[in-house]
């Protein structure tokens, strides 16, 4: 809905927005509150990147979306946190509340922070929601923390969707898009997680913390608890080098096979079902990002004995073949620069050096 919302104040005419959704306008109008699934959004920012309403809408989203609206009321509690620090692990503590699907992650090393982020919707569409989400956390940043601070660099797990440019222009540095990693994210300097914000308040703080909690206990399945939250990274980690066992990723998490099981059934999640979104992720990365690859070897590094037991997994996964899905990333629906200048980003810069590692 805030996407239908965004697509219309940026002037889409209603024609454009009915072959979009496949909707009559009308029916929209005295229904607005209609959900649309991941394919109808798809099309929507397709239609807003293909005309005359300006290059790149998932960052021009993030200057003019109402962002309390956007997300729920989670980045204006996070506006009262006493330092940048505070405000994002607030975001990553309710970012249920925002969207059930999301996954949000802050890291620290000596001298960088990054800001991480993933919505599995975008597994089989163009990363607008992905692009959107960044630059809308960029322009939280910029609003709320006191003093000028800047961006390391940025880098998306998906093509752009506009020119490079404008996304340059937004971030304010160099943009990375299909890059090899199962979170898209924003690197900063650690310094600006100490810094206060505009808005600072320790009693708005609280009570904004409260009733995040409330929300979250009123709807426990959208929270993960510390040891969902321990076995979840357990998985990806493994995932990450390449493992896809269920008995290893509880070992990583440092719990018994029983305990983990029994865990699993009470909070409604399957351990197997984990490690396959995790394949998911990996696939459809590999299948954006290197297309030539052939299919046996993303099948053998998943842990698949042959390609047509991956095939099969894919189509579960997504609801198309690995083919189809690769000719999609390639469809004129997204953005293909004119200018032979302004080349795709190619597989061998994806591992290029990077200030966070």
């Amino acid at each position: 809905m805030p996407v239908a919302g965004f697509a219309l104040a940026q002037g889409m005419r209603p024609e454009l927005f009915e072959d979009a959704i496949g909707m009559p306008f009308s029916r929209f109008l005295l229904s607005m509150d209609q959900m649309f699934d991941a394919q109808d959004v798809e099309k929507l920012w397709n239609v807003m990147d293909n005309t005359s309403m300006g290059p790149s809408a998932s960052v021009i989203a993030a200057t003019q979306f109402s962002l309390q609206g956007f997300y729920h009321g989670v980045l204006r509690g996070a506006a009262f946190a006493p330092t940048a620090r505070k405000a994002l692990e607030f975001i990553c503590e309710f970012r249920s509340l925002i969207s059930h699907r999301i996954e949000l992650r802050l890291e620290e090393t000596a001298n960088f922070a990054s800001f991480s982020f993933f919505d599995p919707t975008d597994l089989v569409v163009s990363g607008h929601c992905n692009q959107s989400g960044g630059a809308i956390q960029w322009q939280w940043l910029l609003d709320w923390v006191v003093g000028d601070i800047a961006l390391h660099s940025v880098s998306f797990i998906h093509g752009r969707n506009g020119p490079a440019e404008s996304y340059n222009d937004f971030f304010q540095c160099d943009v990375e898009f299909d890059c090899w990693a199962d979170h898209s994210r924003l690197v900063f300097d650690r310094e600006i997680l100490d810094r206060p914000l505009r808005a600072s308040d320790s009693v708005g703080f609280a009570l904004a913390r409260a009733q995040g909690r409330k929300l979250l206990e009123a709807n426990p399945a959208s929270a993960d608890d510390p040891l969902t939250a321990r076995i979840k990274k357990a998985i990806a980690d493994n995932a990450a080098d390449g493992v896809f066992e269920v008995g290893l990723a509880v070992q990583r998490a440092n719990v018994s096979m029983r305990t983990a099981q029994r865990h699993a059934v009470r909070e409604g999640f399957n351990l197997f079902d984990l490690i396959q979104q995790q394949r998911a992720k990996i696939a459809s990365a590999w299948l954006t990002t290197e297309p030539e690859r052939p299919i046996g070897d993303v099948a053998e590094h998943l842990g698949y004995s042959d390609d047509r037991a991956f095939r099969r997994a894919f189509k579960q996964w997504t609801g198309i073949t690995p083919s189809q899905f690769k000719r999609l990333q390639q469809t004129p629906s997204r953005y293909e620069p004119k200018d032979p200048a302004l080349p795709p980003t190619s597989s061998s810069s994806l591992r290029a050096a990077h200030p966070y590692d």
